[in-house]
């Protein structure tokens, strides 16, 4: 999924037709494993068994991309991958990792569901209110890298900036002025961020997060 995002963003930058035939193949396989059962997707690429939130999220960013960059995608994919994260949404707001929702869901996964949500266009539905209210409530005590999401922290914010700029106003303002503080204050002597799964992944994470204000992708 995240491969293939990539591969759209470059396809859409630059139309080079080796890069466009990777991407259609990289989409048809998306397509051809998503859940039968519950309209999303799992960590093998076929579609058989249940979804995660977060593996599915992944494949609809990947899915949006291709198609911003021209590549067709049929509605009914979309539709039954955004009904799989709405059916996730739990009360409080929160995403559960795996229908059906027994337990509260992480911060990792609200930024990530949240972010699908307003990747879908789906701006004023009833979970991406709900889940909009819980990210701003929750959001401060997950900023610092001391915090219970330490282990996926980049993961986390990943999102979690996506998800604040789509937002806008007073959260976005908010959000980018704690994480900025936190990342420059984290940051190493050569320039990089360091987490559990190496440095080339948290500074790629964090150099994202910062970009957003300057449009850089």
């Amino acid at each position: 999924g995240f491969a293939a995002l990539l591969l759209g963003q470059a396809y859409g930058m630059t139309q080079r037709a080796d890069i466009g035939e990777k991407v259609r193949a990289a989409t048809t396989l998306i397509l051809r494993a998503q859940k039968r059962t519950d309209g999303g997707w799992r960590y093998e690429p076929t579609p058989d068994r249940a979804s995660d939130i977060s593996v599915t999220v992944c494949q609809i960013m990947a899915l949006r991309s291709a198609r911003d960059a021209g590549i067709k995608v049929p509605k009914t994919a979309i539709d039954r991958a955004i009904r799989y994260v709405k059916q996730s949404c739990m009360p409080d707001g929160s995403f559960a990792y795996m229908l059906p929702g027994i337990s509260r869901g992480s911060y990792a996964l609200l930024a990530a569901g949240l972010t699908s949500l307003y990747g879908a266009g789906e701006y004023d539905c009833p979970e991406l209110r709900r889940a909009l209210a819980h990210f701003q409530d929750t959001t401060p005590q997950n900023v610092s890298m001391r915090s219970s999401i330490s282990h996926y922290y980049f993961y986390a914010h990943y999102y979690a900036a996506q998800a604040a700029y789509h937002a806008g106003g007073e959260c976005w303002t908010q959000y980018y002025r704690a994480i900025t503080r936190e990342l420059l204050d984290t940051q190493a002597a050569d320039g990089s961020w360091d987490s559990p799964f190496g440095n080339t992944f948290a500074t790629a994470m964090a150099c994202l997060a910062l970009q957003l204000p300057y449009q850089y992708l």
